[in-house]
């Protein structure tokens, strides 16, 4: 009963908060019909990018006629927004970085250079009223831009353990799909060679058949898992198998330690030593992928290659989860915690959600997809 009413609260507050952004959309955007210069707006980092890369090629076979723009936050993300262009998915990327008035000036003049007839917004998952409104007027106000398109508010922290308890929330690839869909616009899935450099070889690798490990990840006071576990299924997957360490360079000090007594030539680390636009293909060509919540995991999954992530619990259950058509194990123990979901950029609670997922849980799963 009690659960009930704080359901009907929620749905009452997503009704009163849509209906606030329907009158402003009735008031400031008009229909869009046969656009010549689309806006994407999604913002974020690598795996917000990677897990809309289906939606951008979706949104392209659409409006193939019409010049494709991304507009995105500086950040990790900007990079690889960059090579999706260079590969033709995008006709122009806008990157920005939001610090005083002079950049949001800034932002307008390279926005109104590219005379936008719509503006879709791919939004984020952590998103909110207000920021939806400062966006809605910017473009419109500010950019005189008539048409844009918006995903509904979502998300809430309204009674989160009891919605983290009771429901399994879409991941961000299906509750992009399920804003596409709103919108009429068939979901593809884009080509796999597409995001590859076939001019690229792998010679310089030593080895052929290797078990990709990924111990970096953005969020390090809530994502983190132990070194000493990475260095214990190193260890172990090392016996029978190649391994190769992934990261990225703010990930250096962490591949260091892991690796800091290696002494065998099976082990490596090539952080910086493939072109990012190669590490899909390298990737896919993984045996198998272990990792943590980052952007390499979801590259993992557009790839489709086996992979065990683990995913902490500071966010919904299933929001960051791998969307994938190979064989994959997700690891999470939201149920290990009272905390959960915290919704904090810094732990509380020593990272308990992550430290309880042990090395020999990984190690045996692992051999199970290795085996399978």
């Amino acid at each position: 009963m009690v659960l009930n009413y704080k359901l009907l609260i929620i749905k009452l507050n997503f009704k009163l908060k849509n209906f606030i952004l329907k009158i402003f959309d009735i008031i400031f955007f008009r229909k869009y019909y046969n656009p010549k210069t689309i806006g994407i707006w999604r913002i974020g980092n690598i795996g917000d990018i990677v897990t809309s890369i289906n939606a951008f090629y979706s949104i392209k076979k659409k409006f193939h006629k019409s010049k494709i723009v991304l507009i995105t936050s500086n950040g990790k993300g900007v990079e690889f927004a960059n090579i999706i262009f260079e590969n033709k998915m995008f006709d122009h990327v806008i990157n920005y970085n939001i610090n005083s008035l002079s950049d949001i000036f800034s932002l307008r003049k390279k926005i109104n250079d590219q005379k936008f007839d719509l503006i879709i917004e791919i939004p984020e998952q952590l998103n909110s009223l207000s920021r939806k409104l400062k966006l809605i007027f910017f473009v419109r106000l500010m950019c005189n831009i008539k048409s844009m398109i918006f995903h509904n508010l979502d998300f809430t922290k309204m009674f989160k353990k009891e919605l983290n308890q009771r429901f399994n929330f879409p991941n961000e690839e299906t509750r992009i799909k399920n804003f596409l869909a709103t919108l009429e616009i068939q979901y593809f899935t884009t080509p796999k060679k597409f995001m590859y450099d076939e001019s690229y070889s792998f010679n310089s690798i030593p080895f052929k058949n290797y078990i990709v490990i990924a111990p970096g990840t953005k969020r390090k006071f809530t994502n983190s898992w132990p070194i000493e576990y990475f260095q214990e299924i190193i260890n172990n997957l090392s016996v029978n198998h190649n391994i190769v360490i992934l990261a990225g360079n703010d990930d250096k000090e962490i591949v260091h330690q892991i690796l800091k007594n290696n002494t065998k030539k099976n082990v490596i680390s090539l952080i910086n030593k493939i072109p990012l636009i190669n590490i899909f293909e390298f990737i896919a060509n993984a045996k198998l992928f272990i990792g943590l919540d980052s952007g390499l995991q979801h590259i993992a999954a557009f790839e489709g290659t086996p992979m065990i992530v683990l995913v902490p619990s500071w966010n919904y259950y299933g929001t960051w989860f791998p969307q994938t058509t190979g064989k994959k194990i997700v690891l999470n123990k939201k149920d290990y915690v009272n905390c959960a979901p915290c919704f904090s950029l810094h732990c509380k609670n020593q990272m308990k959600c992550m430290n309880s997922i042990l090395p020999n849980e990984v190690i045996q799963h692992a051999q199970k997809l290795l085996n399978s």
